[in-house]
């Protein structure tokens, strides 16, 4: 299959999957949503990230965690490498450190916080490509609304829950099997 208007995209390539599913029609919104989830969690899920969470989790566990662990999380965040994820969840977890939550509860609000903070810069990304695509000349007018409106239909039908899951639990392949490609000869997109 040509890869149409998306030969040029910026994207990963699980993006490009999720993007060249939202423009076909054969792929249905549940294809389209595990797509999306899988390159999101994908994203998120660095190893950094991974690492960053690991420490927050045992710092969560140690008793007395709360008394002053504004500067202590910080400190976590310093010693890890700066990814664009890391970057809002030290934000959101700061945020509620200091509206005097319990770390627990504020681990837990900044995690979905930030799980909400980058679905809409996956969309947002997704959604510049497209009227790239769109300007030059690859995509046409239709193609590119059909495009964007099922992205985003896929956006919005995510499971940020099971996302916050896969991420405590740093399960990089939750959504794999939904997003995994057909390999059967009768298996195809579903009508």
């Amino acid at each position: 299959m040509p890869d149409g208007p998306f030969k040029n995209l910026k994207l990963g390539r699980r993006w490009s999957r999720f993007v060249t599913a939202s423009h076909n029609e054969a792929f249905d919104g549940t294809q389209r949503c595990a797509l999306a989830s899988d390159a999101l969690l994908r994203d998120m899920l660095t190893d950094a990230d991974q690492a960053l969470l690991t420490d927050l989790q045992t710092f969560e566990r140690q008793p007395q965690c709360d008394l002053e662990a504004l500067p202590l999380v910080k400190s976590l965040f310093q010693k890890r490498r700066k990814t664009a994820f890391a970057e809002i969840l030290e934000k959101e977890l700061s945020f509620r450190l200091l509206d005097r939550m319990t770390f627990g509860s504020a681990l837990q609000r900044a995690i979905q916080a930030s799980v909400d903070c980058y679905i809409n810069r996956a969309r947002n990304r997704i959604q510049e490509e497209c009227i790239r695509a769109r300007d030059s000349g690859e995509m046409l007018q239709d193609d590119y609304k059909r495009t964007v409106t099922s992205a985003s239909t896929a956006f919005d039908a995510m499971s940020k829950y099971k996302i916050c899951d896969a991420l405590l639990t740093r399960d990089k392949n939750a959504f794999e099997n939904d997003a995994s490609k057909k390999n059967g000869i009768d298996e195809g997109p579903r009508l």
